[in-house]
């Protein structure tokens, strides 16, 4: 069961501890990237998945920017993890526990930053709604206030003119 913390305004908290242990596993997720895609055993399918993800790392093209705070690093790390966990779903559970522990990592480890990224996924996705609403809301206060001002210019307009 995942627990998402609140902050005092009732939005989810980033999982900052739990961002710091990930990140500093990062170098042991390499090398299981790098093991994973080198492996017979993992069917060619899923070996290409990890291989795409880590390509989509080095790219320069990438889904969310990385200039954006947080949510454009968010990303690069959700698809290298993916990868990873497409290419250990196929492999059995020893030898999904064989490749953890070769790079020095545990089922808990590798458990506790799946539950760290979602975390930080359902934060992530609640401040891009709440910016996204922020800015619909400033955007129908201005329409409305340009609006206002137009049927105010009308009506001046209109009130202003002499039949004859």
């Amino acid at each position: 069961m995942t627990t998402h913390h609140a902050d005092s305004s009732g939005h989810p908290s980033f999982p900052t501890g739990g961002i710091a242990r990930f990140a500093a596993r990062m170098p042991r997720y390499a090398r299981l990237a790098w093991h994973l895609a080198r492996d017979p055993d993992v069917p060619a399918v899923r070996r290409a998945v990890v291989i795409a993800a880590a390509a989509y790392l080095v790219s320069p093209i990438d889904a969310v920017p990385g200039f954006i705070p947080v949510i454009g690093q968010l990303d690069d790390l959700v698809v290298i993890v993916a990868g990873i966990y497409l290419a250990l779903a196929g492999l059995g559970v020893d030898a999904r526990r064989a490749h953890l522990e070769r790079v020095g990592m545990s089922d808990l480890d590798y458990d506790a930053d799946m539950v760290t990224l979602r975390e930080a996924g359902v934060w992530a996705g609640d401040r891009a709604t709440a910016l996204a609403m922020d800015v619909s809301s400033a955007a129908g206060r201005r329409a409305a206030s340009a609006f206002g001002g137009l049927v105010r210019g009308v009506r001046e307009r209109v009130g202003g003119r002499t039949t004859g």
